[in-house]
């Protein structure tokens, strides 16, 4: 009987040694797994000239706290660019050099875009959108675990139709209103490329930044606005997903597409109201955000 026991006793001895065992190496392996990156509930919106946003605006502006009560919206003017980005600045002299020059306000506002969500993510969105859906309901359910950068179509040439005016790419993307988690690699590498696309323009045309010759606005899209940012993304797709990943491969987005960590909206998202790419001109289901177009990015508004 006390053999039994002894044998009984060294049995369980055994199983709680295991079962202590076991459960180290868990608490280990889940202490060791990486921490999902949250989207922040931060709403950034710049506007750079001294004179402050447009009045006829405020609706607008208005809309993102009234649809999303429990995001923090925060509008960085120039004086604000300091405060929030100085630690980020410090140790990106070039990026500094490019923002404390008299450059027209749009090519800063690009780049702070970029900038301002790769150091603080959440929500970035130009101050002529209107939030129409809560942030919360962006993302399906079947994505919220994946998606750490969230964008839409601004144009999709489609197969049947003809290339848009002035578009460079068969696929462009917006940059009117973008999501993310902080420090993603996409926003890093934006805010470099238009950077340093100035310098170089500078360069090319012998010149400072200060006066550089931005008569022609292409050269605004091109090197800091929607071109530069969809060719920087079809990179890092090429990087991470598949590397023979091709513009048309965006095309025809009818539902949101999970591509890596990018989760691509289909063109009534952030696009509706548009006379193009398959985009729905009123009351689309779809929509999200409803964009006005209002050219404030045009150089010679900000000359």
């Amino acid at each position: 009987m006390i053999k039994r026991s002894g044998k009984l006793a060294f049995a369980f001895f055994l199983c709680l040694l295991v079962l202590i065992i076991y459960c180290h190496d868990a608490l280990n392996s889940l202490l060791r797994r990486p921490t999902i990156p949250v989207i922040p509930q931060l709403i950034w919106q710049v506007f750079l000239d001294p004179r402050g946003p447009p009045g006829d605006l405020k609706a607008a502006r208005e809309s993102w706290s009234t649809v999303n009560p429990d995001h923090e919206l925060i509008l960085v003017d120039q004086a604000g660019v300091s405060s929030q980005l100085d630690q980020y600045l410090k140790t990106r002299p070039h990026l500094q050099h490019v923002l404390d020059a008299s450059i027209p306000f749009v090519l800063r506002a690009d780049i702070l875009r970029y900038l301002l969500l790769a150091s603080y993510g959440g929500v970035y969105s130009d101050i002529d959108v209107t939030a129409l859906k809560p942030i919360s309901t962006w993302i399906p359910h079947e994505f919220k675990s994946g998606a750490r950068l969230v964008i839409g179509i601004e144009y999709d040439q489609l197969d049947w139709d003809e290339r848009w005016p002035k578009t460079v790419h068969s696929v462009q993307l917006c940059q009117w209103t973008i999501m993310a988690v902080p420090d993603h690699e996409v926003l890093w590498t934006a805010t470099e490329r238009a950077a340093y696309a100035l310098l170089d323009l500078a360069d090319k045309q012998g010149t400072d930044l200060s006066n550089l010759d931005l008569s022609d606005n292409q050269i605004v899209m091109s090197t800091t606005g929607p071109v530069v940012w969809t060719a920087v993304i079809l990179e890092y797709l090429r990087k991470h997903f598949r590397a023979d990943l091709q513009y048309r491969d965006l095309s025809n987005v009818t539902e949101p597409t999970l591509f890596h960590d990018v989760l691509i909206l289909p063109i009534n998202a952030f696009g509706t109201g548009q006379e193009h790419s398959g985009s729905v001109r009123d009351g689309s289901p779809d929509a999200l955000v409803r964009h006005a177009w209002r050219g404030s990015w045009l150089v010679k508004d900000h000359s």
